[in-house]
């Protein structure tokens, strides 16, 4: 094999690539693809991003790798999540600069961040579930779905900007029952004292509301209804929460 053979194998991969999906693609041993790969960054044709990872340096691809195929690419078992799926999903008009992503391995994603602006949240295997696919330059990439997503969001509401854009998503086209479901799978006290609240506050229906208050009651501690914000505010006896953001901030308009 030439290397101009290899180089359009690997443009039938995509813009990234791993050294495993090159070799099986390619259907060479491991020695000739190695040796074809240094001769191609040689000639500045292919560019390595991490251990066995690498991009297409062509002209006309010469590009910045789209941040959700990077996530992809970068952190081994992972979905797009939080504020990033919340803006992908129309449940926010906010831009996040940074692209969240879930992944229950553990690493030192630092560089990832510094670099790439990629922040990896990790998160119990037990959280970690329902997503959607989506394909990106030939790749296939992981998002949470919308309910699962506005869950996360309950669950850790410092990655999504705050309780206000959970409130923006709960007044979207998502089943807040099946949140509901979500919320009380992930076994996180809070995030229902926030559903919850954040349910009666927004005028939407829960099934077997009174049961759930029932469950909240028996809920020890008060956190903070927006933990982004200072614990300041009144404690809440019946929905156990710290009501440290006002109600008028989570009723305005959807975009307000």
């Amino acid at each position: 094999m030439r290397e101009i053979e290899a180089m359009k194998g690997l443009r039938e991969i995509g813009e990234v690539f791993t050294s495993r999906e090159a070799i099986r693609h390619l259907g060479v041993e491991k020695g000739a693809f190695y040796y074809h790969l240094r001769r191609l960054q040689e000639d500045g044709l292919v560019k390595k991003l991490g251990r066995n990872r690498y991009q297409l340096t062509l002209s006309e691809e010469n590009k910045a790798i789209d941040p959700f195929v990077l996530s992809s690419l970068m952190i081994r078992d992972c979905t797009i999540g939080y504020w990033t799926a919340l803006n992908y999903y129309g449940l926010t008009e906010q831009m996040p600069r940074i692209t969240y992503v879930l992944t229950p391995v553990r690493g030192d994603y630092g560089k990832l961040m510094k670099v790439q602006g990629i922040r990896a949240v990790i998160v119990d295997r037990k959280k970690f579930f329902s997503f959607n696919e989506v394909v990106i330059s030939g790749r296939t990439v992981r998002i949470t779905s919308p309910e699962k997503t506005v869950a996360d969001c309950l669950d850790r509401p410092k990655h999504c900007g705050g309780i206000t854009e959970v409130a923006k998503a709960m007044k979207g086209d998502i089943d807040i029952d099946v949140v509901l479901d979500y919320v009380k799978r992930m076994n996180n006290g809070a995030a229902l004292k926030r559903l919850a609240y954040l349910a009666h506050v927004l005028d939407i229906e829960l099934d077997n509301k009174n049961k759930i208050l029932e469950e909240i009651r028996n809920i020890k501690g008060y956190p903070l209804l927006d933990p982004t914000h200072k614990r300041t505010g009144k404690w809440s006896t019946r929905w156990g929460l710290i009501l440290n953001v006002s109600n008028d901030s989570l009723e305005g308009d959807m975009w307000g």
